[in-house]
């Protein structure tokens, strides 16, 4: 089987964050998790959903998660035990023993 290229990852500066993007090809799977009380200047959640939704366009293997009532950060119960069983499916789904 041949080996995927491996992609560059390039950045821009946009007020004053780096971002990363990818011009082309399929990266790693990636799980993105957001409160959806998001009300951080920068980061609301509809960012996180036309991300996702790009992200599945480009035919990339992802998942997001929106946990309900969460600001930035997040402080239920709840929502931490969910956050954390998601990580974990995640890391023994693409991770664990990966060759």
């Amino acid at each position: 089987m041949a080996q995927a290229p491996r992609m560059q990852v390039q950045t821009v500066r946009i007020h004053g964050h780096d971002r990363a993007y990818l011009k082309m090809g399929k990266g790693p799977a990636l799980l993105l998790i957001h409160g959806m009380a998001d009300d951080n200047q920068g980061t609301f959640p509809i960012q996180s959903e036309r991300y996702y939704a790009a992200l599945k366009g480009a035919g990339a293997v992802t998942r997001l998660v929106l946990l309900p009532h969460e600001a930035h950060g997040y402080s239920a119960r709840e929502s931490l035990l969910h956050m954390h069983w998601e990580y974990l499916r995640w890391l023994d789904k693409y991770v664990k023993n990966k060759k």
